[in-house]
């Protein structure tokens, strides 16, 4: 029975040791004086866990295993003893509960611990997280973000904790292992979960991961200072960079700015602990030097190509100016362009040196910043002094030859000025032997005389201006040649009288043919009337001219316009053939005044207009036989229509009206 007793006593302070054992081996492990990734810290705690869950299951087997040697003493004991029994299988199955629960509260402080520390002081660093610069939607500026995120540390974190409480999972209660009875009570990884101190553990662990991200944004928004540097875009900037046209000392301050960000980047904190979490911000201060390197790249680019373009400019500008200004002038055009190409070149010469400087200082900027400048370029601007100097000295000679070339066409066009005066004489001459003045010429023959004439003068005219504006460049006034201007106005007054000369024979040509009776007299006359002023105003003007074209032209108007009264006094409906037969008397000719031939050019060739004073008698008097019959007429026909009642007067054979 002692034998029996104490192999209880000591298979119970076994069971004790194991528990306690079991209550030690903690399913955290972490290093203090290491940092992990979030990937190496979950893959280090899994292996932990695994190899810390085969020591448990050992220790667990073993006290299962005494527990059941235990077992075998009382095995045929009575109902009372199995009682016993039971509740001392459900005290062990208490004792590893707690061991268990031990286990986890632990482990879970132990991590409360590497995240929120303790009183006495700060977690070491525990996890190691990047600060990187994330690049990764399209459209949108960069962000500063964590590698990890936050949410995925958080993540780990949490999984680390259930991990813990699962590890526990395989393991059963010791009465269901022993009777291999299903336990109706809750499994012991469920019941350490809901455990109000193992839940207060790990609601410090959520409150330290929670506390620390807040910490960590604030963090991040200390590199806000450095935020224009990558969400501005580049090229859209340079694009309106550019369209100010900066000048170089804006250049070399923007380019430099950014040399001195680079320098600030590289002086912030590369490595901050701030609680578990130590910052690496070496990626982010890589890409911001980058950024900076990029934005310098993208002015020194822009300003190597300003300055290429005005490089360029100049020395095109030199050397176009440099040919035009030596061409030696073949014509009075090329000689003022000359002229005033070297008065303005020479006007400009310091605002063109002045071109010079700003080119340089451009290139001394590209130089300090060690820009690469292409080979061409770098030719072109070596040259650029030469070219300068090559410029200045063609402007001397070009005033050189440009003075002697003034005084040869200053003398050419002297001499042509007095040529030009040959010409106009010549031409008035042929002018006044030529000219169509006389009623004989064909009027188309005439007007096409006139246009040749007019082609002479405007010819003259031309030569003349160009005279003019030749002397004009060597200081001379030239006036206006008097005889060409009194030649273009008798030109003019000639032209004009062919023209109403024209007209009126065009006119004429259509009245003429017309039927005597359908003639519109009044048009005519009004048509005519206006032949005849124009020509008179001639006339007046050019009463010394005697030139026969004139007069002849209003003399036919003016014969013509007689003619109206008479056909006037023809078209006169109270003629009768009795006055027909007298102005056929009178004008002793023969003519049918009713058939289609009586036209206008008829009554001309007949003569009547000589006997207009003897028709415009018989005209008149036709008239008034015209109203002598009309009223004849009127008083017959009153007395038709009128009844006379008579009445016998004093029986004497007599009447009288009643």
């Amino acid at each position: 029975l002692q034998l029996t007793i104490d192999e209880y006593k000591s298979s119970s302070l076994a069971i004790k040791q194991y528990a306690y054992q079991m209550s030690e081996m903690l399913l955290v492990l972490i290093d203090s004086k290491r940092t992990y990734s979030d990937k190496e810290f979950k893959d280090a705690q899994q292996a932990h866990q695994e190899n810390v869950q085969s020591k448990l299951s050992k220790l667990h087997k073993e006290i299962v295993t005494i527990m059941r040697q235990t077992y075998l003493v009382f095995k045929s004991d009575g109902s009372e003893v199995q009682h016993y029994w039971l509740n001392y299988a459900r005290k062990v199955d208490r004792t590893v509960e707690e061991a268990f629960r031990l286990n986890i509260k632990r482990s879970l402080l132990e991590l409360s611990k590497a995240i929120n520390g303790d009183p006495k002081s700060t977690p070491n660093a525990l996890f190691r997280v990047m600060v990187t610069l994330l690049d990764d939607t399209p459209g949108s500026p960069p962000r500063v973000e964590f590698s990890p995120t936050l949410a995925r540390l958080a993540n780990t974190v949490n999984s680390i904790s259930i991990q813990i409480k699962n590890t526990l999972s395989i393991f059963k209660r010791i009465p269901e292992l022993l009777t291999r009875r299903k336990s109706t009570l809750i499994p012991v990884h469920q019941n350490i979960e809901n455990d109000d101190e193992i839940k207060k553990i790990q609601g410090m662990i959520n409150g330290g991961m929670a506390t620390n991200a807040s910490n960590l944004q604030n963090y991040l928004k200390t590199w806000d200072t450095y935020r224009e540097i990558w969400e501005i875009n580049k090229d859209s900037f340079i694009r309106r960079y550019q369209r100010l046209n900066p000048a170089v000392s804006s250049f070399d301050a923007d380019i430099a700015r950014y040399t001195e960000v680079a320098n600030n980047v590289q002086k912030e904190e590369t490595v901050v602990q701030i609680q578990f979490v130590l910052l690496d911000c070496s990626p982010l201060k890589f890409s911001l030097v980058q950024h900076c390197n990029e934005w310098q790249n993208k002015f020194t680019t822009l300003l190597s190509e300003m300055a290429g373009h005005m490089l360029l400019d100049f020395c095109q500008f030199l050397e176009n100016s440099r040919d035009k200004v030596t061409h030696i002038p073949l014509t009075l055009e090329q000689l003022t362009s000359g002229v005033q190409l070297l008065e303005q070149l020479q006007n400009e010469l310091p605002k063109t040196e002045a071109r010079i400087t700003p080119i340089h200082e451009q290139f001394n900027i590209l130089e300090k910043y060690e820009f690469q400048i292409e080979e061409s370029v770098q030719q072109r601007l070596e040259s650029m002094n030469g070219e300068w100097i090559n410029f200045q000295q063609a402007i001397v000679e070009s005033e050189v030859m440009l003075k002697k070339q003034k005084e040869k066409f200053r003398s050419g066009l002297i001499h042509s000025a007095e040529e030009l005066k040959k010409k106009t004489h010549s031409c008035i001459e042929d002018f006044n032997s030529r000219g169509p003045f006389s009623s004989s010429v064909n009027t188309d023959a005439a007007l096409a005389l006139i246009g040749e004439l007019r082609n002479n003068l405007n010819l003259l005219k031309q030569e003349e201006e160009t005279i003019r504006n030749g002397l004009n460049v060597f200081k001379i006034d030239q006036p206006l040649s008097k005889e060409l201007q009194n030649l273009e106005k008798d030109l003019d007054f000639l032209q004009q009288a062919w023209e109403v000369t024209k007209q009126w024979e065009e006119s004429w040509a259509e009245w003429k043919g017309g039927k005597f009776s359908s003639l519109q007299t009044q048009l005519m006359e009004n048509t005519a009337m206006g032949y005849f002023r124009k020509m008179n105003k001639l006339s007046q003007i050019l009463k010394d001219k005697n030139w026969d074209i004139v007069s002849a032209t209003k003399n036919k108007v003016q014969q013509f316009k007689k003619t109206m009264p008479l056909i006037t006094d023809l078209r006169n409906p109270a003629m009768r053939d009795r006055h027909w037969n007298n102005i056929k008397d009178v004008v002793q000719k023969l003519f049918d005044h009713m058939s289609d031939g009586f036209t206008l050019e008829k009554i001309i060739e007949l003569g009547l207009e000589q006997h207009s004073d003897a028709i415009s008698s018989i005209s008149s008097a036709a008239t008034k036989e015209l109203s002598i019959e009309m009223a004849l007429e009127a008083i017959k026909k009153t007395w038709e229509v009128t009844d006379l009642d008579l009445m016998p007067y004093k029986d004497k054979g007599h009447f009288k009206l009643r």
